[in-house]
């Protein structure tokens, strides 16, 4: 089956994120859960190369992909909401952290699973964050 019902993602995501570990940031919690996600994913992908080359030739599955993503998106800031950061900020984070899940479930895809989603997607985190910190090679204050 290419295009299976996601509803029963988009509540273990909310459910992952409400359950992480309380000492854990909102983000820290969110990526814990969008691996889970991911690692859950790949274990029920049937022929995920086949299914985004579908996708790409159809503007309507296109589409469809999107609202998905976006209801993923609600459903992750559902969980941060519910571990008490404002909804403004949930979004945002959210939006981040569907980034890089996206970005990771991609890179996944192209090598086949020869690596993990979990691997992948830490890479990816640690490629945000190395970016994100002060002098970083992206950071222009320091030129």
């Amino acid at each position: 089956m290419l295009f299976a019902d996601p509803g029963p993602l988009y509540r273990h995501a909310t459910a992952a994120i409400v359950a992480a570990d309380g000492g854990l940031a909102p983000a820290e919690a969110m990526f814990s859960a969008l691996v889970e996600v991911g690692e859950r994913l790949a274990e029920i992908a049937e022929q995920p190369d086949r299914r985004r080359r579908v996708i790409a030739a159809s503007p309507e599955l296109r589409e469809r992909e999107q609202h998905k993503l976006a209801d993923l998106t609600a459903a992750v800031a559902s969980g941060l909401v519910q571990r008490g950061l404002p909804a403004a900020d949930a979004d945002v984070v959210a939006r981040v952290g569907l980034a890089i899940f996206s970005s990771a479930w991609n890179r996944w895809v192209e090598v086949g699973g020869e690596d993990t989603f979990s691997t992948i997607f830490a890479a990816k985190l640690e490629t945000v964050r190395s970016l994100a910190a002060p002098g970083s090679p992206g950071d222009r204050r320091s030129s």
